[in-house]
C-alpha cells in the first residue's frame, strides 16, 4: 500500500501476484468412529486460487479424492478456502495424512492434515479399568476371609456377649456328643474345671469348637 500525504489524498494498493500458500486450518484433526470428519485448508494469496484438489497419502504416493467418492468423501470449495468432509468415519481406512492442493495461474501450494479416528470404546477404558480393580479386590477380600486361620476367627469371638456365646456352647457340646466326635472328650474336660463359666472355659471350648466340622 502507497499513500501520498499532499492533497488530494490518495490510496493505492499493491498486490503481488506469487503462487498460492496453503496452510491447514488444524494441522491435526481429530474424530470419532462412525461420525463426521471435518479436515479444512486456505489460502489468502493473489491470484486467487483455481482450482482445489485433495489427496489422501498412502505409501504408494497421494491418492486422489474425488467429490462424493464412497458416498462418504465431500468437497466444497471456494477461492480462499476448501473443506473434505468425510462420513462414517472408520478406524481402519480413514487415519493418516491428507493433502490438499491449489493451483492458480503462478503455480501451486499444499498442506499436510492429519486425522486421527478414535473407537467408540475408547471412552469406556477407564470406566472398565475402575470395574476391573474393583474385582480384584474382592476377590482379595474373598480368598483372604477363606483362609484365615481359627486364632482370628477366635479373636472375633471375644466380643460376643456371654449369654450369646454360653448358647453357641452348648450346641456345639450337643453336636459333638450326637456325631461321637473325637474332640467330645476335650470338651468335657473343659466342663469339669472348678469355674466352668469363666471366660477362660468359654474360650477353651470355643477353641474346640472352632475346628469342629461345624464353625461358629
Amino acid at each position: 500500500m502507497c499513500c501520498f500525504p499532499a492533497p488530494p489524498w490518495l490510496t493505492c494498493w499493491h498486490f503481488f501476484a506469487v503462487k498460492p500458500h496453503v496452510s491447514a486450518y488444524k494441522k491435526s484433526e481429530h474424530g470419532n468412529e462412525k461420525d463426521t470428519g471435518v479436515l479444512v485448508c486456505k489460502s489468502t494469496s493473489y491470484p486467487p486460487v483455481t482450482q482445489w484438489m485433495w489427496f489422501k497419502m498412502i505409501d504408494d504416493g497421494p491418492q486422489l479424492i474425488i467429490n462424493g467418492s464412497e458416498d462418504r468423501f465431500f468437497i466444497k470449495s471456494e477461492a480462499n478456502k476448501t473443506e473434505l468432509r468425510i462420513l462414517n468415519l472408520d478406524t481402519q481406512k480413514d487415519p493418516g495424512e491428507y493433502s490438499c492442493n491449489a493451483t492458480n495461474e503462478l503455480g501451486e501450494g499444499s498442506a499436510l492434515v492429519g486425522l486421527r479416528v478414535r473407537s467408540r470404546l475408547a471412552a469406556l477404558w477407564p470406566f472398565l479399568g475402575i470395574v476391573a480393580e474393583v474385582l480384584v479386590l474382592v476377590t482379595i477380600i474373598f480368598i483372604y476371609e477363606k483362609r484365615r486361620k481359627p486364632d482370628e476367627v477366635l479373636d472375633a469371638l471375644q466380643f460376643v456377649p456371654s449369654s450369646v456365646a454360653d448358647f453357641c456352647l452348648m450346641d456345639c457340646y450337643t453336636e459333638l456328643v450326637e456325631d461321637s466326635s473325637p474332640l467330645l472328650t476335650e470338651c468335657l474336660h473343659v466342663f469339669r474345671v472348678d469355674m466352668p463359666d469363666t471366660q477362660i472355659a468359654r474360650m477353651s471350648l470355643l477353641s474346640s469348637c472352632a475346628v469342629a466340622p461345624r464353625i461358629y
